[in-house]
């Protein structure tokens, strides 16, 4: 900083030095004249090389000048630091020489313009060189002293009062540059602490994304490490349950709702991780909110029954009550508060009161349970938090519905709050804001976007989230084997509401009906190629397949699926996306290109993963696949999703034409 300013202002003095010579010459010897202008270039020449030598001596490593007031570079044993102050103590009695030789005896007017300018010189000395108290001492001094002890000495009042004046004047702007020198001191302080500061901000900034990278990485892997032995186990105890005695079917059921148990952990856990990066995306559409209300309450009743509750809901709505919102993850919230209920009361009701206004519904979940200690309740919503976290706590779980569904709430536009007394029970409430929406119309029925991500068990939410938090439930043999109340069988009083007749999925773990799924009209006999590397999840996904009258051809990695493809073209193709020798992403890639280069229709592609991350099902689509089903899957699932597919895709698809050479 300090030699930045030098070159400018050297060359200045030098150029003004040169019109006082030429301003002098009537009044003084010219032969003086210009000796004083030799000097006053010569040190000038002086003070330019030595700065940028210094300059250049202090340059960073990276090109940048260091900003230090005082320098201590040596050359030859001699500090460039004190050559420069000698330099300019030089430079500075050139200037106070000016008075001394060239001021005429008979002529104040001169003598006063020259104090005038030494007066302007030594006061920009002391703006170029604020940075450096000892440099402008040493400029500024050698300036201003000889002027002065010369004007003292002329012992004429004029003298003595310039004298005295220019002593004044120096003392106040050495005073001045000690100031300026510890105020930019001061300013370099806190740039460099404001510039630290900035660095360790971004380096943890750096640090928290790298670890949330890992973090979201850690979940993906270990979801598709953990689902996919999960989607074998699930879909052969389910082929089981179907083809062996009740005992056994009994025995199977609880492994199966052991497998249910960790899928619902794994799908908390990404829950979560959503959450947390601001990544969860809401699919809102028009629903009927008393329908969907109903049904979480006639799902919960055989837990209720179960338990010795009483489960009733007073639903004061319009009918209908047609709202636009996610539906899946407003039943996500009641189910879990429900559950919650259901799971901390022994004795007496859990009441579910539901009201609507324009724009904003208000769902209250009441139970007599044993209630909330005050202060747990600022807790309560903390991910993780239990207000009985002691090891021999008589209730199970990971503490994360509660959070998760807060967080739910919030990003539907409203919140979720809890108000309790100790031994006489709780009460969750929660708002959201769920607008109007207009009455249907028949295609308003009609199935939803093509390209929205299944999640896994989105057909049956309602079920696992119900069961995760619910007391556990052993159905006997002689129970239905569907968990669906039939309307009219809840033991609710009569101002609870009918359930819905609409097909529900089961809301426990018991067995699947033995009962074979009825192939669908627009999937029989369909021709399916399936890409599988896992030989239980191939026998699954073959089962399931056969079950719904479809025809399948199975193949063991991406580029074998791509030659059958390019043999035969198959009425769909369901692509596991993590395979040898090519994945899914690949193989859909290749399959699209051959249909453009052949002149084919467009043949649903269907990705069968582990991964259940947003990002995983955007890159199934990103590759031209048509929908991203996540494992595990239930039949009903991959119906519903091949029926969509079929019924959506170009009726082009030619089985009867010749093999492509």
């Amino acid at each position: 900083m300090l030699h930045q300013r030098i070159q400018m202002s050297t060359l200045t003095g030098v150029a003004f030095g040169g019109i006082i010579c030429l301003g002098l010459l009537p009044y003084v010897d010219h032969i003086t004249v210009w000796m004083w202008f030799t000097l006053r270039c010569l040190v000038s020449a002086a003070r330019l090389i030595l700065s940028n030598r210094i300059a250049r001596a202090s340059a960073a490593p990276d090109g940048e000048v260091a900003h230090t007031p005082s320098l201590s570079h040596s050359s030859g044993g001699v500090s460039l630091d004190r050559l420069f102050l000698a330099v300019l103590a030089a430079d500075g009695l050139v200037w106070g020489l000016l008075c001394m030789w060239l001021a005429p005896r008979n002529n104040p007017q001169v003598v006063a313009l020259l104090l005038t300018s030494i007066a302007g010189v030594s006061a920009v000395g002391m703006f170029v060189l604020q940075a450096s108290w000892r440099a402008s001492a040493s400029l500024l001094t050698m300036m201003i002293l000889p002027v002065v002890i010369h004007q003292l000495a002329e012992r004429t009042r004029f003298g003595v009062y310039t004298g005295v004046g220019f002593g004044i004047f120096l003392a106040i702007i050495l005073l001045e540059a000690r100031r300026c020198e510890a105020r930019i001191l001061e300013l370099l302080r806190l740039r460099y602490s404001t510039d630290r500061i900035a660095e360790e901000r971004a380096e943890a900034l750096s640090l928290a994304e790298r670890q949330s990278r890992v973090k979201s990485q850690f979940l993906a892997t270990m979801s598709h490490e953990m689902r996919t032995p999960l989607h074998g186990i699930l879909g052969i105890t389910r082929m089981m349950q179907e083809a062996g005695a009740v005992p056994a079917a009994e025995q199977l059921a609880l492994v199966e709702q052991a497998g249910e148990h960790l899928l619902r952990l794994i799908n908390d856990a990404l829950d979560v991780s959503k959450l947390e990066g601001g990544h969860l995306r809401l699919t809102p559409k028009p629903f009927d909110l008393e329908h969907l209300i109903e049904d979480v309450i006639s799902l919960s009743q055989p837990v209720a029954k179960e338990a010795g509750l009483v489960l009733r809901g007073r639903l004061r709505l319009p009918r209908p009550c047609r709202v636009h919102g996610d539906a899946a993850r407003v039943r996500q919230i009641l189910h879990n508060l429900v559950g919650n209920a259901l799971k901390f009361t022994e004795q007496g009701t859990v009441t579910v009161v539901a009201n609507y206004r324009p724009g904003r519904a208000r769902i209250a979940v009441y139970d007599t349970g044993p209630g909330i200690a005050a202060e747990e309740l600022p807790r309560i919503f903390d991910a993780f938090h239990q207000a009985d976290g002691s090891f021999s706590r008589r209730y199970g779980g990971t503490g994360l519905g509660l959070s998760i569904a807060r967080e739910l709430a919030h990003a539907m536009g409203g919140d979720l709050v809890c108000t309790s007394i100790v031994g006489r029970g709780s009460r969750f409430t929660v708002t959201l804001a769920l607008p109007s929406a207009p009455a249907p119309s028949p295609r308003s029925e009609a199935p939803t976007r093509r390209h929205g991500a299944v999640r896994p068990g989105a057909m049956i939410l309602a079920r696992r989230i119900s069961s995760s938090t619910m007391k556990k439930v052993t159905v006997p043999s002689s129970a239905p084997k569907s968990a669906s109340a039939a309307p009219g069988s809840s033991p609710g009083p009569s101002s609870s509401p009918a359930p819905s007749s609409r097909p529900e999925p089961s809301s426990s773990p018991a067995p699947l009906s033995s009962n074979p799924v009825p192939p669908p009209a627009d999937l029989a006999q369909r021709q399916v190629l399936l890409a599988e590397d896992n030989p239980v999840n191939a026998l699954v996904a073959q089962a399931s397949l056969k079950k719904l009258g479809l025809s399948v051809r199975l193949v063991v990695n991406g580029a074998e699926a791509v030659a059958a493809f390019q043999e035969r073209q198959p009425d769909m193709v369901l692509l596991d996306c993590q395979m040898p020798v090519m994945d899914g992403f690949e193989a859909a890639r290749r399959m699209r290109q051959h249909e453009r280069d052949a002149g084919w229709g467009r043949t649903p592609v269907l990705a069968l993963s582990a991964n259940a991350l947003e990002s995983d099902r955007e890159r199934s689509l990103a590759s031209g696949m048509d929908e991203h089903l996540a494992k595990p899957f239930r039949v009903e699932e991959l119906r519903v999703v091949l029926e969509r597919l079929m019924r959506e895709a170009p009726k082009v698809v030619n089985m009867d034409q010749e093999p492509k050479a």
